[in-house]
Order: C-alpha cells, then structure tokens, then sequence
C-alpha cells in the first residue's frame, strides 16, 4: 500500500478545528469491508486537542474523524465517503483562528457578520481535491442568534477559505448559504470537496447564494497562532471637525506580521451594535499612526467610540481595546456648533518666584479650554489677542495648568475660554494682577539661579528650587523630604549622579531635563529602613535626552529583614520630545516596580508596583525605552511571602520591559 502524505486544513470563525493528512501507518482508520457502512476511527492519537486518523483509499466503506471530546470542538466529525480521495493520507482535526467579521464580509461584498461557532481546517500534505464531496459537522455557538432547528435564522452561513490543488492551491474566500446546510442539535453540516477552512458565521444582510472571491491571507490555526507576537494597540480620539462634520481617531499597534487589513466600527456606546463600519481599501502599516474618519450626521449632542478589526498577513483577526469617548456637540440646521460658556470662575495660586497654577471649573461638552496671560494689570483682550502668551489645555477635564519661566516679583493677568469641536473659543472670563513670589527662596550653592547662567548643586537644597537659569546635579542627592524643582531653564543630571529623594515626591519642571552621563537618574525609591514605600515623580519638560543606562525609578524599597517590600511609586511624564543622544546603545529606564518582602521564618510580602503615565509625547525610539512596574517578590520562608501585584502602564505600545 503507497504511502502518499496528505494534510488537510478546514478553518471556522470562531472555535476553529484542522484536519490534515499525513501517513503513519495502518490502524487509525477502521474500515468494515462491507460496501456502504460507515465507521467510526479508532485508536486515534490526540495531541493537546489535536486529532489525527489514518485514511485508506482502497477501503469500500465511509470513513469517519471525530475531533477531541475535550474542546470547543466535541461532536464534530469529517466523514470521507467511498472513492472521495483517490490516495492513502491521515487526517487531522484541530481548532482554527475565527474570521468571521467586517474584514471578510466587506471582502465578499456582504457586510459585517459575527462568528456562529467554531471554525475547521482541514489541510493535505500533496496537492488534492476531493473527486467526490465529503461532509463536515462543526459545532454553533451556544451564544450564537442561530435557533439551531428547522426555522433557524435565514441569515445563518458558513464562511470558508480553502485551496483548489486543480488550480495550483490558489485559495479561495467564500460563503455556503443557507440552503445548502444542515442545522441541527447545535451542530451545522454541509458538503465540500476542497480542503481550507470552513466557520459558522450570521451575516447582518440575508446572502441566498454562495459566493467565493480571491483569499489575500494564509490559514491560521491556534497551535501557529500560540507562536505569533502578542498585538500591542494605541486607539485615540483626533478630534471633531465642525466644518466636515468629521470625527477622527488614530490607531497604531506593535506586534503585525507586515501590513494588516483594518476595519474600524463607531458606536454611540460601547455596549450597542455599531452604527457605522468602513474597512480600508489596502493594508496598513500599523507601526505609524493610521487615521479613521466618520462623516457625523446626528445633529443633537452624542459620543462616539471606534474600535478597531484587523486581518494581517498571517491570517489571525485581532480586536483593539475602545477608543476613549469624543463628544459631539449639538448642531442647529445649518450644522454650526455651537459656542459653549465660559467656566463659572478662574482664580490663580502662586506657586514660585516663576511660577502661577490658573484653576477653573470643568465646563460641560468642552472639546478643550484656552488659557492666555500677559504682564501687566490688564488681561488679554481675547484667547487670541496677538500681545498675549496662550496655551492649549487639550484635556477637557483639567481644571488648571502651571505657567511657567515668569520674572521674579511681576504680576500677570490671564483669561480663559471653552472651546467647542470647531475649535471656536467662548469669550472667556478673567483674572487680573497676579505676582509671582519674591522672597529668597534656595538657591544652587555655586551661584544664583536667578541668573541666566548655570549653577550647580553639590550639597542638599532647600524643598522649593526655583528661578529662570539652569540648573545641573554634581552631586548624589537624596533629600530626605518633598523636593519640587521649578526652573525656567534645562536641568542637567552629571554622570554617575542622582537627583533623589527617600522615599518622598519629587517634582521637576524644566524646559528641558539632560542625562549627561551613564548612570545619571532621577529618583524617589523608597529606602530599606521603615517606610520603605517610594515616593511619586512627575516630570514636566519640553524635552528629555537620555544616554547610557539613565534611569527614572520609583521603586519600593527591599528591606534586609523584619518588613514588607514597599510599594513602587506612581511616575507621570509631561514630556514633548524624547532624544537620544550620545551612545552606541541609549537606554532610558522608567521604575515602579515594588521591593522584595524580606525573608524570615515566614517570608514577608512583596510590594506592589506604581504606575507609569505617558500623558503626552512619545519616544522617537521606543527600544531605547524600557518600563518595570513588576509587584515584588515574596521574601523566603515557611511560608514563603506573597508576590506583590503588577503595576499599571499607560503609555505607547513598544514600549518593553526592562530586564
């Protein structure tokens, strides 16, 4: 008996099950030698859900796969009738990726369609067509709109994507109607002479005849699928452009083999049907930001939130998390927006001889606020007075927002407007006359920061720095209590320093912060003597450079003995630009990881990591940035201590860990 290798693959949306063929010996197959009896393999070989069976073309009777009764695919079968494959071949029943969606279904001209159950692959090691069909039995989903009887949703389907071997493998995306399947007891069967992959699936438009157009992506199963890099997303409101009437998100992701077909679904809430889906014309490279527009046309106030179906080059669909919500303000019949109110009040706190913090109420369906001041007694004349300072306060939740590098001992007026999605200010409200403070406060210990020159720490100062000039650490500082740092200029941490704190917050605003050196950080660790929690850090800059091993770390401390680790701190980043500089391997390293319990005769636990925020900009080289927000290990002992629980990352995907 010639022992020809076969493998066939039968592909479903949703659970999906393979069958391939490969010789490896009689048995796996039971055949009755009596013409027209079908039987049931025995003997077969299951492999983590994987089953496999041997098939004999001389055999006179119907031969029969059941895949595994362990998994999504129980009761489904492959049943090869009499002279359906003219050579010997196993079998193999495993589970498929889901492809039912909007990306097949606006591939097949149909509209979107959800998965109705478990997919099936069937795959043959030689190129074979079936000179007579075989039947199929796949599972429906339980939590599918199929009735499973005899009055089940017309709009029920199978999806398919085989390969045809008489036209050189080429493949094939496809539908089976409903006139041609069999639903019954929770399970839908079918014929076919083509090995690929088959799903049940419910289209949203009623599809009475079968349809097949080119496949642009191989046959994916879940064993291949383990092996692929995990997808990484950043979705994101744009904005809303009155005069299109356009709303616009951006998404982006890590993790694509190559470009990737994309869908992208709006909602008015995330748990209702969409009430729009468009997929791209062509594949996109998801590295970069890809916009996705919505032409508005709803005139009273709503939200919209988009998320994103994604097809790439492997074969596997992916789903993106939600969009943040982005309100739409109501539109009279000539489709103007209209103007908001202003905030009900504006007041000013001093914090330094450099800088004033405005404070305002939310304003309800803001799309962003604008904050502009001059020196003087009088106020801008409007938010875009051309004598004024003015600034963008794109969060329509914040409620204040520090003003920085002012002249010592000077007072400043400001106004503040809400402005609508089409970017139209409100009049604004106002506050005159605020100074900034002029008393001494401390200075570098080398020269005075109110200087336009630099100076420079070597000793521990003051819990408030401040002034217009620079600054550079050239020492080892840990200061033992809160330490805001609020200068006008760039702050410079030397080589093999660090501007720290044990275990207190720290705060920086700068133009700009420089890691001169390897081995430069900015900490707020927490110490090993009692309490052993970190400090919080927040940096607002223009821009970061980082070279050689520099750090940014909140971490919790680890005691020696007789403690708990401490908690990692919570870091948030304001930063424009992130650079580079310097170095063969820059590498920029942000902590908020917990402390490790120390150990005893029971072993204390491990601290829980921070959080690390992103609030604005991103690393123009995402590998020379790493992040560590790991809880801490339990300390040794009988029992050994808890692990501490993982921090949380806000911030843009590629972004690794740190080793």
């Amino acid at each position: 008996m010639s022992k020809n290798l076969v493998s066939i693959y039968l592909l479903s949306l949703g659970p999906v099950f393979l069958i391939s063929s490969c010789i490896k010996g009689p048995g796996l197959f039971q055949q009755d030698e009596s013409a027209g009896t079908s039987i049931a393999m025995t003997g077969l070989e299951d492999a983590d859900g994987i089953v496999t069976g041997e098939f004999n073309a001389a055999a006179g009777t119907t031969q029969t796969l059941a895949a595994s009764s362990s998994g999504d695919l129980a009761g489904s079968y492959v049943s090869f009738p009499s002279g359906s494959l003219s050579i010997n071949t196993s079998i193999t029943i495993e589970q498929g990726i889901s492809f039912a969606g909007a990306t097949s279904g606006d591939s097949l001209g149909i509209g979107n369609m959800s998965a109705g159950g478990p997919s099936v692959v069937i795959n043959s090691s030689e190129s074979v067509d079936a000179s007579n069909p075989f039947t199929l039995q796949i599972p429906s989903s339980s939590s599918s709109s199929l009735a499973l009887s005899g009055t089940d949703d017309a709009r029920t389907i199978v999806l398919f994507q085989y390969k045809v071997a008489a036209e050189g493998n080429k493949e094939y995306l496809g539908i089976i109607p409903r006139k041609k399947l069999t639903i019954e007891n929770g399970y839908v069967s079918f014929e076919t002479r083509h090995f690929g992959a088959y799903q049940v699936a419910v289209t949203e438009s009623l599809v009475e005849e079968a349809k097949k157009v080119d496949s642009k992506t191989p046959i994916l199963t879940k064993a291949k699928e383990k092996k692929l890099s995990p997808i990484e997303w950043e979705v994101r409101v744009d904005g809303y452009k009155s005069a299109s009437r356009k709303a616009e998100f951006l998404v982006s992701a890590t993790g694509f083999s190559g470009k990737a077909i994309c869908s992208g679904f709006v909602h008015e809430a995330k748990n209702q049907p969409p009430i729009h889906h468009k997929t791209a014309d062509e594949p996109k490279d998801l590295s970069v930001a890809n916009k996705f527009s919505y032409v508005v046309t709803k005139t009273a106030a709503h939200k919209l939130f988009v998320r994103f179906e994604c097809l790439d080059a492997n074969g596997r669909i992916v789903h993106s998390p939600w969009s943040g919500p982005l309100p739409i303000p109501h539109t009279d019949n000539g489709g103007s927006p209209e103007i908001l109110p202003n905030p009900a009040s504006l007041s000013v706190s001093i914090l330094s001889r450099v800088s004033l913090e405005p404070h305002w109420p939310v304003v309800a369906g803001a799309h962003k606020y604008k904050l502009s001041y001059k020196q003087g007694p009088v106020a801008p004349s409007s938010c875009n007075d051309p004598s004024a300072t003015h600034f963008d306060v794109m969060n329509p939740n914040q409620t204040s927002w520090r003003v920085r590098g002012l002249t010592p001992g000077t007072s400043y007026s400001f106004r503040i407007c809400t402005v609508n999605q089409a970017g139209i200010p409100s009049a604004g409200i106002t506050t005159l006359n605020h100074p900034t403070n002029s008393a001494t406060e401390a200075t570098c210990d080398s020269g005075d920061i109110d200087t336009a020159t630099s100076c420079q720490i070597s000793s521990l100062p003051g819990p408030l720095l401040s002034g217009p000039g620079n600054v550079t650490i050239a020492a080892m500082i840990n200061h033992p209590t809160d330490l805001t740092i609020d200068i006008g200029g760039t702050l410079t941490i030397g080589s093999g320093f660090t501007l720290g704190t044990q275990g207190s917050d720290l705060k920086i605003f700068a133009h700009k912060v420089i890691f001169s050196g390897v081995s430069a950080k900015i900490s707020a660790s927490g110490p090993i003597s009692t309490p052993q929690s970190a400090g919080n850090i927040e940096i607002h800059a223009h821009e970061i450079k980082y070279t050689d091993s520099n750090y940014i770390e909140a971490v919790g401390g680890s005691p020696s003995s007789g403690a708990a680790g401490g908690n990692g701190g919570n870091i948030k980043l304001i930063i424009d630009l992130w650079t580079a500089i310097g170095a063969a391997n820059p590498q920029l390293a942000i902590k908020a990881g917990g402390g490790m319990g120390a150990s005893g005769a029971s072993g204390y636990d491990g601290g829980s990591g921070g959080q690390i925020n992103f609030m604005t900009g991103v690393p123009s080289s995402l590998v020379t940035v790493c992040k560590k927000i790991d809880g801490g290990l339990g300390g040794s002992g009988s029992p050994m201590g808890n692990n501490g629980t993982n921090g949380q990352f806000n911030g843009p995907p590629g972004i690794t860990n740190c080793p």
